[in-house]
């Protein structure tokens, strides 16, 4: 049976732009301290200081490593905030350059930007992008998202730059060795992660 390539492409972006609407929907929830807003409102702490403000995206340097299908739409959408877009992928796409994005290496995505998001495959060569060599690399205080897989991090190295400030935060839809614990109800059992 042959399938029609319209419906085809139909499905590839619609699975593809919905993870890259997550991406940024994990950097702004970082950024601005969702989570910790929502449990000082449970809690009836409606006072007000600057802990929770975050930072303004616009004028920031963001780094896509990995400018795929999902990638390009990332680059798309970040675009779109006026952030200053660099860009690494063995394979340059001129779409993300018309958007006025730059490629450039994996250091210098390292020490230059605010935030990087990991879009990715995990290949060899991708296996712990962010591990203990790259921690003194990064710009202090680097937002890091993770939508693609969880091996492009060593979670070690991401628990380490997060205690020490290195890293100021992360949002992760992946991470490294997930098969044992997601997909299953563990809220009346300890994980041991």
């Amino acid at each position: 049976m042959l399938c029609n390539p319209l419906v085809l492409t139909e499905v590839a972006i619609s699975l593809t732009s919905p993870v890259a609407e997550h991406a940024i929907t994990l950097l702004m929830s970082v950024n601005r301290k969702i989570a910790a807003a929502s449990v000082r409102v449970k809690m009836a702490d409606f006072s007000l200081d600057n802990s929770l403000l975050g930072m303004d995206i616009h004028g920031k340097t963001v780094g896509v490593m990995g400018t795929g299908k999902i990638g390009q739409i990332l680059c798309k959408i970040i675009s779109g905030f006026g952030v200053n877009l660099l860009a690494y992928d063995v394979f340059e796409s001129d779409a993300v350059k018309k958007l006025g994005g730059k490629y450039v290496s994996k250091e210098a995505i390292y020490s230059s930007c605010d935030v990087i998001f990991l879009m990715m495959p995990l290949l060899p060569a991708t296996k712990h992008t962010i591990n203990e060599s790259v921690l003194p690399l990064l710009k202090k205080g680097v937002i890091i998202i993770n939508t693609s897989r969880g091996g492009l991090i060593d979670t070690k190295a991401l628990v380490s730059g997060l205690q020490s400030d290195i890293i100021g935060g992360c949002g992760l839809d992946v991470y490294e060795n997930e098969g044992d614990y997601f997909f299953r109800d563990w809220s009346g059992k300890v994980c041991q992660l």
